[in-house]
């Protein structure tokens, strides 16, 4: 019998990139056969942007950088009216401040339900990211403070299963000393058919000829796009046929299209910050490499897997990723892709004219990538999440 799930995230709208997309292949893979359902923020996205998902859409008021106040618990008494309604038997929370307290007052209701927390980087950094205000304004995890820590240390503990992304995450809780039941929780993708490289290229504007590297992920110091700008009329020399194709939107957006403009480096480098998952596809398969040198912007700025170097390798493409967090768990480093340090433009330049000048190495690490993605990161079950559904 159809068990009924409810994920309740503020991070789900179709178009914010990595944790949504680690979302819904959770759902794809473990609950597509399951009574699901989703609560998500009233302020993120309109209510037809959830149309066309195959399950119910919840929509409430979201207060995750409010602690214990009359706004929060009334949520959360939203939250468990829903579950209420929806009898739901599991309760996932996509985030640590997706408010998971709510799990518990619902259980008061139902004491047989289940509830999970999902676990990703930022917020696992909870005694090594304490800070003296909360992140309200800014609406992005910065931290806890004092008063917050052990109100989230306790909501994990209290949860029946805590999922981590990565075996990083996962330690980053060991390390503060955090005791609670931890399952690794890695990305999960379908198999999907490789396309024709030239077609690609041709469809997006390229010439057959032309070298594209790629970029995929949130406009953000951490990812690094910038590093691969900065190091560009460089790489001109040695690639001289090579585009550069930054696909994703954020915060730094104007400032990268700015510095494009001042280095002259608009017929070479394009940043594409719309794009639906038929062009997203498209910019995979012309792609000859994929980069993002991310990196760790200490207290807790880090990339707690990198799913977009797993979608690469699904492509058949080697990568190039910064050397920090879960994304040396992403990438098996001399046989699917390199690991380099982010800050050395020297390492980055190397790898990058390596992978280029040799199609032999491009193809095998493309190959040994795409097979590894297929072998461990799509058959695979989590057996934590099956128990769930037992």
């Amino acid at each position: 019998m159809a068990k009924s799930v409810t994920l309740i995230t503020q991070d789900f709208h179709p178009m914010k990139g990595g944790i949504a997309s680690y979302l819904m292949q959770i759902y794809r893979k473990y609950f597509a056969n399951e009574r699901f359902q989703v609560i998500v923020p009233n302020n993120i996205g309109q209510a037809t942007d959830y149309q066309s998902l195959p399950f119910e859409v919840y929509r409430t008021d979201f207060f995750p950088f409010e602690h214990e106040t009359p706004s929060r618990r009334q949520t959360n008494r939203n939250i468990v009216d829903i579950l209420r309604q929806t009898n739901t038997d599991i309760v996932l929370f996509g985030y640590l401040r997706s408010h998971p307290e709510a799990g518990r007052d619902y259980k008061k209701y139902k004491s047989s339900a289940r509830t999970g927390i999902i676990t990703h980087a930022k917020e696992a950094f909870i005694d090594n990211a304490i800070v003296s205000k909360n992140s309200s304004s800014t609406g992005a995890h910065q931290g806890y403070t004092q008063d917050e820590a052990p109100f989230y240390k306790i909501v994990l503990q209290s949860a029946d299963h805590v999922f981590c992304i990565s075996q990083f995450t996962q330690n980053v809780f060991v390390h503060q000393g955090i005791h609670i039941r931890s399952y690794i929780l890695p990305p999960s993708l379908s198999t999907s058919s490789l396309q024709n490289k030239t077609a690609c290229k041709i469809a997006l504007g390229y010439a057959p000829s032309d070298f594209v590297a790629l970029s995929v992920g949130r406009l953000i110091d951490r990812k690094g796009q910038h590093r691969v700008i900065e190091i560009f009329h460089r790489l001109q020399v040695a690639l001289p046929n090579l585009h550069y194709a930054i696909v994703g939107d954020g915060p730094n957006k104007s400032h990268i299209k700015e510095t494009i403009g001042v280095r002259n480096l608009e017929e070479r480098v394009h940043v594409h910050d719309q794009v639906d998952d038929v062009t997203l596809a498209k910019h995979y398969g012309a792609a000859d490499i994929f980069v993002l040198p991310t990196e760790f912007i200490p207290p807790n700025d880090v990339e707690g897997f990198g799913i977009v170097f797993l979608e690469a390798g699904m492509h058949q493409i080697p990568v190039i990723g910064g050397n920090s967090g879960g994304v040396v768990e992403a990438i098996a480093n001399g046989t699917t892709g390199y690991l380099i340090n982010p800050k050395s433009r020297t390492e980055l330049e190397g790898k990058m004219i390596e992978l280029y000048k040799s199609s032999e190495l491009r193809t095998r690490m493309g190959k040994q990538a795409r097979t590894r993605v297929i072998n461990r990161f799509n058959d695979s079950p989590s057996k934590a999440l099956i128990t769930l559904l037992s």
